[in-house]
């Protein structure tokens, strides 16, 4: 019984820390579910975030953003799984930006507190998400009640 309580709470703690979809409703959902997508190399799926207009200027979106990929590490793959937006520039109520700098990932490393190890965690910009976007802003702009990537990709 133990074991299962320690289980449960194990996955209860560490769910919240895995990748998951954020709402399109809000600006900075699509642009991070863009560069999870892009992280689990599911350029589909990023595709499906961009505007119809930015899709159709890319041509083969799915291979435009696969080539783009190409180049960066496995690492920087698994860190864009987990970036989170910390901040969006918004102009007016339908359009705005995410700058690489706003997109974060956590790192969490060992201190002394009162003389044991502790783990302590903070949030450090992403040079994936910067690398991924040639260090570009995303474009978002607001369709009906949902944000999509309009640019800077």
């Amino acid at each position: 019984m133990r074991r299962m309580i320690r289980v449960l709470l194990a996955t209860t703690i560490l769910l919240p820390a895995t990748s998951c979809t954020r709402s399109n409703n809000y600006a900075a959902g699509p642009a991070e579910n863009y560069f999870h997508d892009l992280g689990a190399e599911n350029y589909p799926g990023a595709c499906r975030l961009l505007t119809d207009d930015l899709r159709q200027r890319l041509g083969d979106c799915a291979a435009v953003l696969r080539t783009r990929c190409a180049g960066l590490p496995t690492s920087e793959l698994l860190e864009l799984q987990r970036v989170s937006v910390n901040h969006v520039v918004y102009h007016g109520k339908s359009s705005a930006l995410v700058y690489p700098q706003d997109v974060k990932t956590y790192r969490t490393v060992k201190v002394n507190v009162k003389g044991s190890p502790a783990p302590r965690s903070s949030a450090v910009r992403s040079l994936a998400a910067n690398h991924a976007t040639d260090g570009k802003a995303l474009q978002l702009t607001k369709i009906g009640d949902l944000w999509q990537i309009s640019g800077g990709v």
